[in-house]
């Protein structure tokens, strides 16, 4: 295979891998979001056939279901394909998807563009992110994959930045993987280094991060700009601020905010129906920063940094497949909880779900932030001796 060496070393070469990366995150975003515009635009429902809420559901949410199936095919091919190949197979997926749903012409049509799209951001979300977390230094690691929300991996970075002081490092890491187990199981075993409650808990973090119907507020509103303006926390300051305390912290803000929305919204019929209505949207924009600054970025570095090597590909597949199973869950009800109402007590109930979450990530996430791969590989490899 032909090498291109077109930035060198050093942090000319990883800025340009932060910049690929981050496209790919750009376009992530992109198709997440493009069908909010067009949901009740007249042509796109001509196009649709005019279909029901439940319909209109699952036509925007599969998607999801084929981001979730694209991160089952990164579990099964990922270590085969490697970090590149699989990020090109994802784009190629994409960019048919893309054209498929640019000129769809009917319900099945526009469905099966929707889901073969989704199969490349799947496997995209599967791979950017540990690819990142493997080439970047432990001290700036949080940062470079909290800014990710931004750039796409074109195929022309090389597979790893052969810093001299870092040589002996990396090639005994890569010796080690090469002693790895082979088999599926292992990624479940509760070894020294407890690999199975690792891949359980970057599948936990994924769900809590979609259980609180973030993508039910992303739908409905135009308060999107506070997503990067909150996201330049964690870009700039994930290193120093660690991972378990901004994920804390920032689920009980969510559910702060989202029990005051949920209470101050109760007075609809009421003689001060109107301006606490008007004292809600100030709290929606809050929750949008609060979940910007915390929980829409930290957890995409977090889950590759917590997986030992040789789980770390599907260990991470397994983890993205629950943010899309989930947020296919929250997203295929929302046209019905939109038209119908959301009840008082669901509201109140999704709210409670992001207080506890800040509880629980207090107590069973480990620390990881300043630890390179590397000294990872070798900590692993001792353990599981």
């Amino acid at each position: 295979m032909v090498q291109i060496d077109m930035f060198g070393r050093g942090w000319k070469l990883q800025l340009a891998i932060t910049a690929a990366c981050s496209m790919a995150f750009i376009l992530f975003g992109y198709d997440q979001g493009v069908f909010s515009g067009i949901v009740g635009n007249d042509h796109f429902l001509d196009v649709v056939g005019h279909p029901n809420d439940t319909l209109l559901g699952i036509i925007v949410a599969v998607y999801n279901l084929g981001c979730f199936t694209g991160c089952i095919a990164a579990f099964c091919f990922g270590e085969t394909l490697g970090r590149r190949r699989a990020m090109w197979v994802a784009m190629a997926w994409i960019i048919v998807g893309g054209a498929l749903q640019a000129s769809a012409y009917s319900r099945g049509h526009m469905i099966a563009a929707r889901f073969i799209t989704g199969i490349g951001t799947g496997m995209e979300t599967s791979t950017v992110p540990m690819y990142q977390a493997e080439l970047s230094h432990a001290h700036n690691r949080g940062r470079l994959v909290c800014s990710e929300p931004l750039f796409v991996g074109v195929g022309i970075e090389p597979d790893h930045p052969s810093i001299k002081k870092e040589k002996a490092e990396i090639l005994h890491a890569l010796s080690l993987e090469g002693e790895a187990q082979k088999s599926w199981l292992h990624i479940f075993q509760q070894d020294e280094v407890q690999t199975g409650k690792r891949v359980l808990l970057a599948y936990g973090m994924q769900f809590m991060n979609q259980v609180g119907g973030i993508n039910l507020v992303v739908q409905v509103t135009c308060i999107q700009i506070m997503f990067p303006l909150g996201s330049i926390i964690p870009a700039l300051g994930a290193d120093k601020l660690g991972r378990r305390r901004p994920m804390m912290w920032g689920s009980f803000g969510l559910g702060i905010c989202m029990m005051m929305i949920s209470i101050l919204l109760s007075f609809k019929n009421s003689s001060i129906g109107e301006p606490t209505a008007s004292a809600s949207v100030a709290f929606f924009f809050v929750y949008m920063f609060i979940f910007g600054a915390s929980c829409n970025c930290i957890p995409w570095v977090y889950v590759p940094e917590i997986l030992p090597l040789r789980a770390r590909a599907r260990g991470t597949a397994i983890g993205i497949s629950s943010n899309w199973l989930w947020l296919y869950t929250t997203r295929g009800e929302s046209p019905i909880k939109i038209s119908k109402r959301i009840r008082k007590e669901k509201q109140m109930g999704m709210r409670s779900l992001e207080v506890g979450t800040s509880s629980n990530e207090e107590v069973v996430a480990p620390i990881e932030k300043g630890i390179s791969e590397e000294v990872q590989t070798h900590h692993e490899h001792a353990g599981s001796k």
